[in-house]
């Protein structure tokens, strides 16, 4: 779920560019809100990051140091809203959103800066638990499920003070975001409150493929943990290009054999008493999109790898045997990772996928390629999965995972074909 920007400021985050950032401290009491322009006490800000992490449970957190007097920011229950501002006029800052973070510790030595640490409201969740063994219904929606623990509910189910946040919210201020349609799909088994709220929503999630995190604006968010950067109908919400001019710094590689699997086994859910359907395929290296990956099959010197699957949508073997054919259809080699830094961009987040431009290079060739090299270019998909955004200047460490595909320029972009 992509942050709303402009054509115009998208372009100049390609390159190095002037911009500030801004905090916002909403101290307690306060509404609980979702708004871009919340009501606060600006902080001065001297320095600090935001770090997203795709597989965290609490996927942001906050390090910032501010001048300060002593006492007056204080871990209970406040919040610091977090802004980044790009100039994309004279003196005219476009600003985006880098989300609410929960005040969790405050720091000072001696009489100097005041440091604080923050995590993002994933982490209320993550504390909360019921007082009392309530059970949600199996016939409770999605929608009614995540609003009940994150803002309560007057359903005979539960409480309307139970939820993780405040209960006096306004509507406007309890969206949740997701690509499925939350208040179709129903729990289909009674759920027991017995654990942290945080892991009964992660979990439910997980059932169906399914990663939950809160966005910029402070929304509980549902979308597809499982991005396949091989996939040709996915668009890349950006490519970054290596060497002169591309900005991409300090690139560092790895393919491993981490997630790679030769056989998927998908199993799905029985209304009645007989036994769940299942399916199995096994992964063929002799061609598809195996073709040129030697050993890579399930009867092939990679090994007899397994991966399992079970989702409560499938309720016939035909369902489970489909399922598994596109688990098996996702393996396209061996993963690649990269690491890198460029000019700090605002509209990229966890999960997206991009593409890396940059010339191939044989072992021991120096970065940037010598001239001779330059004709031959290699294109690859990745998804983000971690980011390091810098709040007071600097480039952004950025690190990926994704399907090891490249693709080679064609003549008229500059290239050659091999």
């Amino acid at each position: 779920m992509a942050r709303p920007t402009s054509t115009r400021l998208r372009e100049i985050v390609r390159s190095s560019h002037s911009a500030r950032a801004r905090a916002t401290l909403i101290a307690v009491p306060h509404r609980f809100s979702q708004s871009l322009t919340p009501s606060g006490e600006p902080l001065a800000l001297l320095g600090g990051d935001v770090r997203m992490d795709s597989s965290a449970l609490v996927r942001s957190t906050l390090d910032i140091t501010v001048a300060a007097r002593w006492g007056w920011i204080v871990p209970n229950g406040s919040e610091i809203f977090v802004e980044y501002g790009v100039e994309v006029a004279g003196g005219v800052f476009e600003w985006t959103a880098l989300g609410y973070f929960r005040v969790e510790t405050v720091t000072q030595e001696e009489r100097g800066v005041v440091r604080i640490s923050g995590s993002d409201r994933m982490a209320q969740v993550a504390d909360t638990e019921a007082l009392w063994p309530w059970v949600a219904p199996r016939t409770a929606t999605h929608q009614e499920f995540f609003s009940a623990l994150l803002y309560g509910s007057q359903a005979s189910w539960f409480h309307r003070h139970a939820g993780a946040f405040p209960s006096k919210v306004d509507d406007r201020d309890r969206v949740i975001i997701a690509d499925y349609p939350l208040a179709r799909t129903r729990l289909r088994s009674q759920t027991l409150l017995e654990e942290p709220f945080a892991e009964h929503i992660t979990g439910l999630a997980r059932r169906y493929g399914k990663r939950a995190f809160f966005d910029y604006r402070g929304r509980l968010t549902l979308v597809s943990d499982d991005v396949d950067a091989a996939d040709p109908a996915l668009v890349p919400v950006r490519t970054i290009t290596a060497g002169a001019g591309g900005g991409l710094q300090r690139l560092r590689r790895q393919i491993s054999r981490d997630g790679v699997y030769t056989c998927a086994r998908v199993s799905g859910e029985q209304a009645t008493e007989a036994p769940p359907p299942w399916a199995a395929k096994t992964v063929d290296g002799a061609g598809g999109s195996l073709r040129g990956q030697r050993g890579l099959s399930w009867y092939g010197e990679f090994g007899r790898i397994l991966k399992r699957h079970s989702s409560p949508l499938l309720r016939t073997t035909a369902q489970c045997e489909a399922a598994a054919e596109t688990w098996v259809n996702r393996i396209r080699g061996l993963p690649s990772a990269l690491s890198f830094q460029i000019p700090a961009d605002p509209t990229l987040e966890p999960l997206d996928l991009i593409a890396v431009r940059f010339p191939e290079q044989r072992p021991g060739d120096g970065y940037p390629p010598p001239p001779g090299m330059r004709d031959r270019v290699v294109v690859e998909r990745h998804v983000i999965d971690t980011l390091t955004f810098p709040l007071t200047g600097g480039d952004m460490a950025v690190s990926t995972r994704g399907a090891r595909v490249q693709a080679y320029v064609a003549p008229d972009e500059g290239g050659r074909r091999p």
